[in-house]
């Protein structure tokens, strides 16, 4: 494919497309200048990106094994994987974090959080979903386990080298999903996404999501900066209601897109 206006950057690869993402980077004004592909030898489901104080942090899934930046690679711990790419202003590959358990893991989304425990320092927000249990760090312990089949997961990783700095999960008797996150203006966060668990729990605290093993009902829980929740709220259809984006209002308010689904 080529990546600029003039037809002379191009990426390529002999892989089939379901195969192959790519990350390409543009200056303010337009300018073509770098790109980068990521290759599996099976599935590569591109998810998301987000700006770093030094470059970009590419979250992606993949089946069986992903290629990234040159020659480096990884392969799956179980069926799919995520993992996480930090790349410098160049599309230098500065550090990744796999994060992967024997069932399917999928990032669904990222964001740039200011560390409310460290003052200067950055983390990496990554929300999604995980099964069984995922050992982030690569101790040999795992710092999630599923209540359920699927849960939702949120880590923080250390902006500057990729390093663990803090997991949770939200979970119940059936699968649930965070399929987006933002930081507030307060220090906090704000997740959405979906739940076929009639309820779920975060920390200690249960939240009666109503949902079942055939519809799934979304939801959006605000956490303070010490990550214990302030509130939360669930949207309630009568089939598949799911929130896939939040954002926070002028007024400090959340505001949630939801997409409601009827079979």
């Amino acid at each position: 494919i080529y990546t600029d206006k003039d037809n002379s950057a191009t990426l390529s690869t002999t892989a089939e497309a379901d195969k192959v993402g790519f990350v390409s980077v543009y200056s303010s004004t337009g300018s073509y200048k770098w790109s980068q592909n990521l290759i599996g030898s099976q599935d590569v489901f591109r998810k998301a990106i987000t700006a770093t104080s030094n470059g970009f942090v590419v979250g992606a899934n993949f089946q069986n094994d992903i290629s990234f930046g040159g020659s480096s690679s990884v392969s799956t711990k179980g069926q799919v994987d995520s993992i996480v790419i930090c790349y410098d202003n160049n599309g230098i590959v500065q550090w990744t974090r796999q994060i992967g358990s024997t069932l399917n893991d999928a990032i669904y989304d990222l964001a740039v959080y200011n560390d409310p425990d460290t003052e200067g320092q950055k983390d990496i927000v990554v929300v999604g979903a995980y099964g069984n249990a995922i050992d982030i760090d690569g101790d040999g312990t795992s710092e999630l386990t599923s209540k359920g089949y699927y849960d939702g997961m949120i880590i923080k990783l250390k902006e500057t080298d990729g390093n663990l700095v803090k997991a949770s999960s939200i979970g119940g008797s059936n699968d649930i999903v965070i399929s987006s996150v933002i930081p507030t203006s307060d220090g906090g966060l704000v997740i959405g996404g979906w739940s076929y668990a009639d309820s779920a729990v975060y920390g200690t605290t249960t939240i009666n999501t109503k949902g079942n093993n055939v519809d799934n009902n979304g939801f959006i829980l605000k956490l303070d900066k010490s990550d214990s929740l302030a509130f939360s709220d669930v949207i309630l259809g009568d089939a598949h209601d799911q929130v896939n984006s939040v954002a926070e209002s002028t007024n400090k308010g959340i505001k949630e897109d939801m997409e409601v689904k009827k079979c």
